[in-house]
């Protein structure tokens, strides 16, 4: 070959030689793909220089390497990018490069950003210089680097190479000139098909694993991995074909355990997999591969993430703490615990975490953005901005909106408006960018660079609403009227119904921003000061806080618009009504009027703008001072939910109140309709003006302070209030027609959401095969839902199909119950329903129309004669078992053409048939002579009262589980101690959760002599915290009530048994009790034989409400229950 070279080179120049070369197979250029290692990216710099270059004196490649030859597109596009998608099939080193140059005027700067994106590590040159090294941190998704280039006129090249180890790998890398005026400029992309050396070495080398399986075909191995997780990746992901591949290695490799992760992943991916199954392949995969390689981080991250999946966060912290342990400088390791410790409000454990990476700052903008976070997070502004400045030196681009933020934080809005404008320009796809520098630009007050953005906007989008109604919102503030006429001319051109044309008018009338008049504050305290006592007026000196002023306007225009406007004034009366007041948060959006002190002395004090608080700080407020507050907000009529508009409260909670006033008008051709509830009264005035708007008026004047009681029903219950609908005028709906709305409004939605797709009826004969019964099919399709779906999408709130809930796992459960029922052949609807633990409403025989008045969903099957529901919001609620509050509750029923009005009522609880819901007890306890007590305690909890101590449970580790029996144990008995504990069904809804503790009791009996005493038998299971009701005490903790009480449902039922040491025998027993109080009773017996003393407990709760006149004489029971209860016994 040299000897050919040679002679052509004399013979035709450098050309020929090469040509000559190549004829002989002479490598003439190569790419290195690297050993398929651990961190493949740590080699990326030296696998590859900046340039191709000779193979050497010889094309021999050396034992285990293959040449291949593969097409390489290389060269800039037209719009400055340059697209690599060649390594397929290994992992290695894969690389593309093109000649550019920048053209530009004189004097205008050459400097670009070059942005790269990639999912695998990558590194830069240019005219054979590195401008952008490898980092080491590349994560699963795409990432994105930049730096700034400043190119010489000539240009030169450009090489991007990407390091990959599984044979997947993309990068983009764009040119972006920072002055508009310059651009890029490359050559057409040519086609290189120089050959590429790739590994083929004798044994498998596994970045897994340490050490090899023991396979023949070690080069085939490679390969069936590699294709294992393009075929588990997205865009090319085949979750059949990866099945077939992951068995065939299986089979091929036996228990080799780099295997494993791939095991676990395809369980994460694998549709088929119900969820519980998922998490037990994945955690059983994961668990396993920790076994055969304990160091393995990467499995401790993964199982880290299981436990917090399932909502154990404590077991998840330690599993990283333990990947620490092995790695103490691993970023991803780091990156974890630090968003553990931010999310959990763990201030110096994520300033000490975050110490820990900024070593590692300079290697991926996903941990400097982090350190930015978190320092911000916590109030280290001055770390937050220099970690945001390193970021955006080292990775151009990437800290920009974090500085911005930083910059609006400090109040420095022209800056942040330049930070945010340049990024836009940058990336002008990203038009939230845009908005933002407007806001910016307009905070700042620069009203011509705000304009001037939007109209840039509008070249591009002529029709864009956001960008026709900021301009017009700009042209306002600056007093532009002729440019406000003119957008509004060009908005409702395009729009006809934008915007509220109303307010636009007024403006150009010359009229004021309508509600922007107020009362003067220090008039009205004035006023109260000269008033007070005087002819009996009230003085209100008992009280911390008085309303001196409560008064409430809203505009309704035309289109449905409001403007709301709200004056308060507040007189302050001592030092903690001062420390309560010292705070005000305005609405979001809300326009500000008056906030302010008003110092006793005459004074007017502005508030504080504190740094990163988002309340406003009235300064020195003492008592004596007063607190004004106003502003004005904008909404919308509701015409979904009957043309709701607002309530009117005409009662405060511990605050008497001097003057309410409430006001409403409504454009002509819009009527206002009013019902009262709670003794609220009507208007005191209705006017028309000459516009023919209609004006109504409420003026009430000292109105006595509601008690603030505890456990008091909600507000609705027995607060004095209107409610206020609008509606066209003549047209105007009865109740009966507005409720059919809703309910046509809500069938027309599920008719959307609900029918079954392919997901739905694969599910649905999976099921029908393993159920043979329309009802077991029926609650496999409840368990299936509540195992398999995340109930992302509450109650009512339904925007996902039930065919994407099934196939995602996440969305609505209700829906997708729906759904499942009807593709299973049931007879199934979904209603909407009210829980009521307040007892009736007071509008329960006319209720007014509201959309999410009845928003809990019930699943109904009916089979037979029978009528099943089911309950899916909550976790643990099986089939025909429903929480107290809805065992009789109002539901709305979605029909497509509703006659009459669309309400029905649930079954009440006297329809019930299955175990008790709530708790039994059953406690056996032997005493020996000295007092101390041994036995154990054996329970059982059903439905939804026990939902809370399985979720309890079994979210926490063995150690805590026995931790929370000690607890329970000791408030039953003071001074238990848990010797054994056992928990039985905790998972299965269907069944009741029970549980056997063997406790031993100290002193339970005290006492000298021939004679012991018990202080109490056992408390009640409603003093432990596994009680979802307050504890008995607390139910008549106030002598007399003012507002209803709240009663929490609650049922147990105990039987104690308490053996006396031979030869003692009991004296004296607790006295039975049985009293009834409304449907609420509490019994007790006790038999004493004697060593054996009995006890039989029932206490039974049931939701609603108690009003203060029935009030007394539920104490009064409720007093005889507690002394019966507590009485002890003797010996």
């Amino acid at each position: 070959c040299r000897q050919l070279a040679a002679a052509a080179r004399l013979a035709g120049g450098p050309a020929a030689a090469r040509a000559a070369l190549r004829a002989a197979g002479y490598l003439l250029k190569w790419r290195l793909s690297g050993p398929w290692g651990r961190a493949p990216e740590l080699d990326l710099a030296r696998a590859l220089g900046p340039e191709t270059r000779p193979l050497g004196p010889s094309n021999r490649t050396g034992h285990g390497w293959d040449l291949v030859p593969r097409p390489t597109w290389r060269g800039v596009f037209a719009d400055g990018e340059v697209l690599f998608f060649d390594i397929d099939e290994a992992g290695g080193v894969g690389f593309a490069e093109a000649d550019v140059a920048v053209e530009a005027p004189a004097g205008v700067s050459r400097r670009v950003v070059l942005r790269v994106e990639a999912n695998r590590p990558v590194a830069a040159f240019f005219a054979g210089a590195e401008v952008l090294p490898p980092a080491p941190l590349s994560g699963e998704g795409p990432w994105e680097r930049r730096v700034a280039l400043g190119l010489p006129e000539a240009g030169g090249r450009l090489t991007i190479k990407l390091a990959t180890w599984d044979g997947r790998g993309f990068f983009r890398a764009r040119l972006v000139p920072l002055d508009p005026r310059a651009r890029v400029v490359a050559g057409a992309p040519t086609r290189d098909e120089a050959p590429t050396v790739l590994p083929a070495p004798p044994a498998l080398v596994d970045r897994w694993g340490p050490g090899p399986p023991p396979v023949g075909d070690a080069a085939a191995a490679i390969r069936g991995l590699v294709a294992l997780s393009r075929l588990m990746s997205r865009p090319l992901r085949d979750v059949e074909a990866a099945r077939a591949r992951l068995s065939g290695l299986e089979a091929a490799l036996g228990d080799y355990p780099g295997l494993l992760p791939a095991r676990a992943r395809l369980a994460r991916i694998d549709p088929r997999l119900p969820k519980r199954t998922e998490r037990r392949e994945v955690r059983a995969a994961l668990e396993a591969f920790a076994a055969v390689w304990p160091t393995s981080g990467a499995a401790l991250r993964g199982l880290a993430r299981l436990d917090l999946d399932e909502e154990r966060r404590d077991a998840a912290l330690r599993r990283w703490q333990a990947a620490r342990e092995l790695a103490p400088d691993d970023p991803l390791t780091l990156l974890d615990l630090l968003g553990h410790a931010k999310s959990r409000g763990w201030e110096a454990e994520a300033l000490a975490l975050a110490a820990a990476l900024r070593p590692h700052a300079a290697e991926s903008p996903r941990v400097a953005q982090e350190l930015v976070d978190v320092y911000r997070a916590f109030g280290r502004v001055d770390r937050a901005r220099a970690a945001a400045e390193a970021l955006e030196a080292t990775f151009p681009g990437a800290g920009i909106t974090r500085l911005a933020v930083l910059d609006g934080d400090a109040g420095d809005h022209r800056a942040q408006a330049r930070r945010l404008e340049g990024l836009w320009r940058l990336e002008p796809h990203r038009l939230a960018l845009l908005r933002q520098a407007v806001a910016a630009w307009r905070a700042a007050g620069d009203l011509d660079a705000a304009a001037g953005l939007v109209a840039e906007l509008l070249r591009d989008r002529p029709h864009d609403g956001w960008a026709l109604g900021e301009r017009i919102r700009v042209a306002l503030e600056a007093g532009d009227g002729d440019a406000v006429a003119a957008g509004i001319d060009d908005a409702l051109a395009q729009h006809p119904d934008f915007g509220p044309v109303e307010s636009l008018g007024d403006w150009l009338a010359g009229r004021a921003e309508p509600l922007d008049a107020i009362a003067d504050g220090r008039a009205v305290v004035a006023r109260w000061l000269s008033t007070r006592g005087v002819d009996g007026t009230p003085t209100y000196e008992a009280h911390p806080v008085v309303n001196l002023l409560e008064r409430k306007v809203i505009d309704v225009r035309r289109d449905g618009s409001t403007v709301e406007q709200s004056h308060r004034v507040r007189l302050v009366q001592t030092k903690a009504a001062a420390d309560s007041l010292g705070d005000v948060r305005p609405p979001e959006g809300a326009r500000i009027l008056a906030v302010r002190t008003l110092k006793a002395d005459g004074r007017v004090l502005w508030p504080e703008i504190v740094r990163g608080k988002r309340t406003l700080s009235l300064p020195e407020l003492e008592p004596g001072d007063a607190v004004e507050t106003a502003w004005v907000t904008r909404s919308r009529v509701r015409p979904g939910e009957g043309g709701y508009l607002s309530a009117f409260v005409m009662a405060s909670a511990s605050v008497p109140t001097v003057a309410l006033s409430a006001e409403v008008k409504v454009a002509k051709g819009l009527e206002l309709h009013w019902r009262s509830f709670g003794g609220a009264p009507g208007p005191t005035s209705t006017q028309v003006g000459a516009d023919g708007a209609t004006t109504t008026r409420w003026a009430l004047s000292h109105l006595p302070a509601l008690p603030r009681e505890p456990l008091s029903v909600g507000a609705r219950g027995f607060y004095p209030f209107v409610d206020l609908r609008i509606a066209r005028a003549g047209r105007a709906r009865p109740l009966v027609s507005a409720w059919a709305a809703i309910s046509e409004a809500y069938a027309a939605r599920l008719a959307r959401l609900a029918p079954p797709g392919p997901r739905v009826r694969e599910v649905a004969a999976t099921l029908a095969a393993a159920e043979a019964s329309p009802l077991g099919r029926a609650r496999a399709a409840v368990e299936w839902v509540k195992e398999e779906i995340d109930d992302g999408e509450r109650f009512n709130a339904m925007a996902t199909s039930a065919e994407s809930a099934v196939a995602q796992g996440k969305g609505s459960r209700a829906l997708a119950l729906l759904s499942l029922g009807r593709a299973l052949g049931l007879d199934t609807t979904l209603w909407f329903c009210t829980p009521e633990q307040d007892g009736t409403p007071p509008d329960d025989a006319a209720p007014s129309p509201n959309a999410n008045r009845f928003f809990y969903p019930v699943v109904r099957f009916v089979i037979g004669d029978a009528v099943h529901v089911a309950d899916v919001s909550r976790l643990y609620a099986p089939l025909d078992t429903l929480p107290f509050e809805l065992y009789g509750a109002r539901c709305l029923v979605p029909t497509a053409s509703a006659e009459g009005l669309p309400l029905a009522r649930l079954p009440g609880l006297e329809a019930y048939q299955g175990p008790t819901l709530g708790w039994a007890l059953t406690v056996a306890l032997t005493l020996d002579a000295e007092g101390a007590a041994k036995g154990r305690v054996s329970g059982r909890g059903y439905g939804p009262p026990a939902s809370g101590l399985r979720q309890l449970w079994l979210n926490q580790d063995e150690q805590r589980q026995h931790i929370i029996w000690q607890q329970w144990a000791a408030t039953l008995f003071p001074g238990a101690r848990v010797t054994a504990d056992k928990v039985v069904d905790a998972r299965d809804a269907n069944r009741p959760v029970s549980w056997l503790v063997d406790v031993e009791v100290p002193g339970y009996a005290a006492g000298d002599g021939d004679e012991r005493r018990v202080t109490q038998l056992v408390k009640p299971l409603l003093a432990s915290e596994l009680a979802a009701a307050p504890k008995l005490t607390a139910l008549i903790a106030t002598p007399a009530r003012g507002t209803p009480l709240r009663v929490s449902p609650h049922v147990e039922r105990l039987a104690l048994t308490v053996q006396a040491p031979p030869g003692w025998r009991w004296a004296s027993t607790p006295p039975d009790v049985d009293v009834s109080v409304g449907p609420h009773r509490l019994r007790q017996t006790v038999v004493a034989d004697g060593p054996t003393l009995t006890l039989s407990r029932e206490i039974a709760l049931l939701p609603g409400r108690v009003d203060p006149a029935s009030y007394p004489a539920f104490r009064a029971a409720i007093e005889e229950a507690i002394r019966a209860f507590e009485a002890g016994a003797r010996l």
